[in-house]
C-alpha cells in the first residue's frame, strides 16, 4: 500500500506522479497502451478546502471547473455513462404493483446519503455505488470511480472515494477536486465540515508513451 498524505490536491498530485515515475512498473494494458503503474494507492487530503491547482497539470483550472460542473449538475453531451447519472440517477428495477413485471426506477444516491446522515449522524450506510453489473459487465467503457462513502464524527465529515483505475497525470487532479466539491455539498446539507478526503486507487497509472511530451515538459522525464 502506497500512502501519500498531503494538505492539498495540488501537492498530492505532484507527489503521486513522481512516485509512479520512480517506483512504478511498466505494463501493457488490455487496450495495448504502455503504462507505468502502482497498485493499491491511498491519497489522504488533510485540508480539502484548499482547492489550489498545480501548474504542472496541463489541462489547467478551466478544465477542472468544467469537470466539477458536469459532476455536480450533469452534462448535455451524450456519453456511455456519466458520474452525475450514476450518482443522481442510478438506474435499477422495481416490481410493478400487482404484476410480475418490472419497471425502471432511478435512485438519487446523493439525496439518500444526505437524508441518511441527517437521520443518524453515526451511520455507516451513507454510501454511493457507481458500478452497474448489468450494464458494465458487457461494456468497453466503464466507470473508473466505483464507490463514495461518508461518515460524520462530531461535527466533522469524512469522505472516501474508491477508484478501480485512475489516470493520474490527466484525471486525478480533476477527480479529486470535483469529489471534494461534492463532499462540501454534503457537508452543507448536513451542517458539518468536510475535514478529510481519502482517495483510494486500485491501479494508479501514467500513460508514459501517450503523455511523453507532458511528462518531459512538467516533470523532466
Amino acid at each position: 500500500m502506497y500512502h501519500i498524505k498531503s494538505p492539498t490536491v495540488r501537492s498530492a498530485y505532484e507527489q503521486l506522479v513522481k512516485e509512479i515515475l520512480k517506483n512504478g512498473n511498466d505494463v501493457i494494458t488490455e487496450d495495448g497502451q504502455k503504462c507505468r503503474e502502482l497498485m493499491n494507492v491511498c491519497v489522504e487530503i488533510t485540508n480539502p478546502k484548499l482547492k489550489c491547482v498545480s501548474h504542472k497539470y496541463s489541462f489547467g483550472i478551466s478544465a477542472i471547473k468544467n469537470y466539477v460542473k458536469n459532476l455536480l449538475y450533469g452534462s448535455k453531451n451524450d456519453f456511455v455513462y456519466t458520474y452525475y447519472d450514476r450518482i443522481r440517477k442510478y438506474e435499477c428495477h422495481a416490481p410493478e404493483d400487482d404484476e410480475y413485471l418490472e419497471r425502471a426506477v432511478y435512485i438519487d444516491q446523493l439525496k439518500y446519503v444526505i437524508d441518511k446522515l441527517n437521520e443518524s449522524s453515526m451511520t455507516r450506510r451513507a454510501v454511493i455505488t457507481l458500478w452497474h453489473p448489468y450494464k458494465d459487465c458487457n461494456e468497453k467503457h466503464v466507470p473508473c470511480l466505483q464507490h463514495i462513502g461518508f461518515q460524520i464524527r462530531g461535527n466533522d465529515l469524512y469522505m472516501t472515494a474508491v477508484f478501480r483505475s485512475n489516470d493520474v497525470l490527466q484525471a486525478f487532479h480533476s477527480n479529486a477536486i470535483g469529489l471534494i466539491e461534492l463532499g462540501e455539498l454534503v457537508a452543507k446539507e448536513t451542517d458539518t465540515k468536510l475535514v478529510n478526503y481519502h482517495h483510494f486507487i486500485y491501479n494508479a497509472h501514467i500513460y508514459i508513451e501517450r503523455d511523453a511530451t507532458e511528462l518531459q515538459k512538467h516533470f523532466g522525464v
